[in-house]
């Protein structure tokens, strides 16, 4: 297991997906937040989380996935042609 980033000068120079779409934003915003634990406990715990039981990720997971459900409405089904 690699060590995470644990400063905020290493998080910063962490690259990023979006980093490819808004390589020189006209802003930016940072948060950190101070943890009572050493790294590698909080890094295990992250880990090891379960974070789809969790209300607001189930709803968030499911939202993200209507695109591509209201897309597959319209398509025919498997071993089914539109012409016909």
């Amino acid at each position: 297991m690699s060590r995470p980033p644990t400063s905020s000068a290493e998080l910063r120079r962490v690259k990023m997906l979006i980093d490819a779409f808004a390589a020189n934003p006209d802003a930016a915003e940072f948060h950190e937040i101070d943890v009572d634990a050493s790294p590698d406990v909080v890094y295990r715990a992250l880990l090891t989380a379960d974070f789809s039981r969790a209300p607001i990720v189930r709803a968030l997971l499911g939202l993200r996935s209507l695109p591509d459900a209201a897309s597959r409405r319209d398509a025919p089904a498997y071993g089914e042609s539109h012409a016909g």
